[in-house]
């Protein structure tokens, strides 16, 4: 279980070189700061921003700012 809930030790080369939006709570502590070079590696095209006002559950918790961050995406892509 362990394992599924890590990052990986290795990106062993692999990417996905597509515009991505990973959003992250500003509450949250699943994704942070410190997995911001892991993420570059395997998403190098990853757009990373974080969602004020919310935890986990960002669409639930500020979902204005969800939608806002997903439209925003969803149009420049």
């Amino acid at each position: 279980f362990d394992k599924i809930l890590a990052w990986p030790d290795s990106v062993n080369g692999y990417q996905f070189s597509r515009p991505t939006l990973f959003l992250e709570g500003e509450h949250s502590g699943f994704v942070g700061p410190e997995h911001a070079e892991v993420i570059h590696k395997l998403f190098p095209v990853a757009n990373r921003q974080v969602i004020e006002n919310a935890g986990h559950w960002i669409h639930v918790e500020n979902t204005e700012a969800f939608l806002h961050a997903v439209r925003a995406f969803m149009e420049s892509s």
